[in-house]
């Protein structure tokens, strides 16, 4: 197998940098859409979460808190 120098990694790794950044619309917007799909349909499945998720949503409207306001405390 040919080895390949330093120069050549960074130069193959700029190409393809610039080919995603180029195509990064229908590369990553495609990806992203089908992680939202799924997401969607998983959480379609949990209608509990749904209802909850509506309930948390009229009481910060009630106190006027923007959602990416709110801050989660992880549980590690």
């Amino acid at each position: 197998m040919e080895s390949l120098n330093e120069t050549e990694i960074q130069q193959c790794f700029l190409t393809l940098y610039k080919k995603l950044a180029e195509n990064r619309q229908e590369i990553l917007g495609s990806y992203l859409r089908q992680l939202e799909e799924l997401k969607d349909k998983d959480f379609m499945a949990h209608p509990d979460a749904m209802e909850l998720n509506r309930q948390i949503a009229g009481l910060l409207e009630q106190n006027h808190i923007e959602p990416k306001d709110i801050q989660f405390k992880s549980r590690t």
